[in-house]
């Protein structure tokens, strides 16, 4: 019993969110958000320069949490997540109205 609460714990921090602005520590994006739409599997939306969101299917949060820890989050979404995963164009967004 203990070990299937364990496992839920764990399981169940796969799945927290993750929402950070990155302006300050990336010259090409802006904005990472992460959500879990199943089994620790989630979509990754990114928004970049010229304020271009794309979403990427299926990308786990471990990567995502990667993304965001890297010293250079352009190199490892070059790396590890473009053209590696399903996208698609999600629009622009304005922040400055």
């Amino acid at each position: 019993m203990e070990t299937n609460k364990r496992k839920e714990r764990e399981l169940s921090k796969t799945m927290l969110p993750i929402n950070e602005v990155t302006s300050e520590r990336s010259s090409r994006v802006l904005h990472i958000a992460w959500e879990v739409y199943h089994k620790g599997l989630g979509m990754l939306s990114l928004t970049f320069k010229g304020n271009k969101v794309y979403q990427y299917n299926k990308v786990p949060r471990e990567l995502a949490h990667e993304m965001l820890n890297a010293q250079s989050i352009g190199k490892f979404f070059d790396e590890h997540i473009n053209k590696k995963y399903p996208y698609r164009k999600a629009g622009e967004v304005n922040f400055h109205e």
